[in-house]
């Protein structure tokens, strides 16, 4: 019982981190504060319930059982199904914003997840200096985005202004 708490709490904490507004520190706190004290408090209750109950659980027919169960009550399983899920091939590895002459420009850097070699380079524009009190999807898509590939070759240019795309140019990569 104490596990499936466990399971169940880190998953809403988790879904409520992920949807408040960026900057707000919600997946700071839930990843070093809550997570910790939720799965710390399930696994002091596990060992006093598999202390109380040795005798019982820890019986040669219900061994197996009783070990699948107790790594249950620990954030292992939840985390690997969290990673298999979320895999994805490139993350976001850096961004900033340069504001400058009324406008502000945010660079995106992403890189591939095997290599940690940078895969794209993107920027925005919007339309005013203070970016601080401002959602990123007001931010549209602007100047060269660089596609690379894992070996560090460029593969595509795509040049955007305003948000629309002006032009592509892919370019072949030897293997």
């Amino acid at each position: 019982m104490t596990a499936i708490t466990a399971n169940l709490l880190t998953v809403v904490l988790y879904l409520y981190s992920i949807s408040v507004p960026a900057g707000s520190g919600a997946p700071l706190v839930f990843s070093v504060f809550e997570m910790p004290l939720l799965w710390i408090t399930c696994l002091i209750s596990a060992t006093i319930l598999a202390l109380k109950k040795r005798r019982l659980i820890f019986k040669r027919p219900i061994l197996k059982w009783t070990i699948l169960l107790l790594l249950f009550c620990t954030p292992i399983p939840l985390s690997s199904l969290s990673f298999v899920l979320n895999y994805t091939d490139t993350y976001e590895g850096s961004s900033g914003y340069k504001p400058r002459n009324g406008v502000t420009i945010k660079d995106e850097e992403w890189f591939y997840t095997v290599n940690h070699k940078m895969a794209i380079h993107k920027f925005f524009k919007l339309n005013r200096e203070d970016y601080t009190s401002v959602n990123d999807s007001l931010f549209r898509k602007d100047s060269v985005w660089v596609y690379l590939s894992p070996q560090g070759d460029t593969t595509k240019l795509e040049q955007y202004k305003n948000g629309v795309m002006v032009s592509t140019i892919n370019k072949k990569v030897s293997k």
